[in-house]
């Protein structure tokens, strides 16, 4: 009996294998995360694939960045300068009767720490003029958009709590979150650990 089971899982494991898959090129994941009082970083992890495609198809024919290997300085400065051009995003406090916002703030990029591996790199950037509890957030994420199978996630973090977004060309990448920063949800959680 015991035989039988062991074969058992030993055919389903070699028949299943070729199903199972890494990491697929064709997803990258962003995340927007509040990791301390007044302290936004914004992260970005893809397979180096996928960032090199993104930042060539980008690039006019006959750019010098085009010939540049993946570990030159010049081709590492030209990949953050695509990835910062793709980040979009505005914070909305303050919220009006009907839908509206009294104030919006344009969020930048900041300084950066970047690590460029085959499988996976990952970036991460401070976030630059968030306020401290956002009401929204309005989001598009351009970056990595050009290739039309092209599949983004998009998380916001805060402690343990988390909300995703699935962007794509549905939703031409973008989207608004209402409240997950908020200083209620924030009191919330904090209240609750």
């Amino acid at each position: 009996m015991c035989i039988a089971i062991r074969f058992c899982l030993l055919l389903g494991s070699i028949l299943l294998t070729p199903l199972a898959v890494a990491h697929d090129s064709n997803i990258a994941t962003f995340q927007v995360r509040h990791i301390g009082p007044d302290r936004w970083v914004y992260e970005i992890m893809a397979p180096l694939a996928a960032l090199d495609m993104s930042l060539r198809a980008e690039l006019e024919t006959g750019s010098t960045v085009a010939d540049l290997s993946l570990d030159d300085p010049v081709y590492k400065k030209a990949l953050v300068k695509h990835l910062k051009k793709g980040f979009n995003m505005n914070a909305l406090t303050n919220p009006l009767e009907g839908g509206e916002f009294e104030h919006l703030a344009t969020l930048s990029l900041g300084a950066g720490r970047i690590k460029l591996e085959p499988h996976l790199s990952v970036l991460i950037f401070d976030i630059k003029n968030m306020p401290s509890a956002p009401d929204a957030l309005k989001f598009h994420i351009s970056s990595m958009s050009q290739n039309p199978s092209q599949l983004n996630l998009l998380r916001l973090i805060e402690g343990q709590r988390t909300k995703k977004y699935i962007l794509n060309h549905n939703n031409n990448f973008s989207g608004l979150d209402k409240g997950f920063f908020t200083a209620e949800a924030t009191q919330t959680i904090n209240v609750a650990s």
